[in-house]
């Protein structure tokens, strides 16, 4: 599913977001597998460049939010993985403006 965000449209991207995506990867970033939560980080950063390339206002941060996935990702800055910590504090800082 990341791969697909990568290469997708803003239109597919709003599809797979109304479909859950995003929730999908905010559950992700819970899970004990570091390649998955890495996965889950460029997953959710595609979609969120998407939306910032076409200057939208952001519909798709509603949905991280509603499922905590600020806290989550805040949680993932305590870690010892630098390619996490750098794709966490990426998101925070480049879209949810922490």
């Amino acid at each position: 599913m990341s791969n697909a965000c990568k290469s997708c449209t803003l239109d597919q991207a709003k599809l797979m977001v109304q479909n859950g995506i995003l929730e999908y990867f905010v559950v992700q970033l819970s899970h004990n597998d570091e390649k998955i939560v890495e996965i889950s980080l460029e997953g959710i950063n595609s979609i969120l460049t998407k939306e910032k390339n076409d200057s939208e206002k952001s519909i798709f941060l509603e949905d991280i939010e509603k499922v905590d996935g600020r806290n989550k990702l805040k949680k993932l800055l305590i870690t010892n993985n630098t390619q996490i910590y750098l794709k966490t504090q990426r998101i925070l800082v480049l879209y949810l403006k922490e």
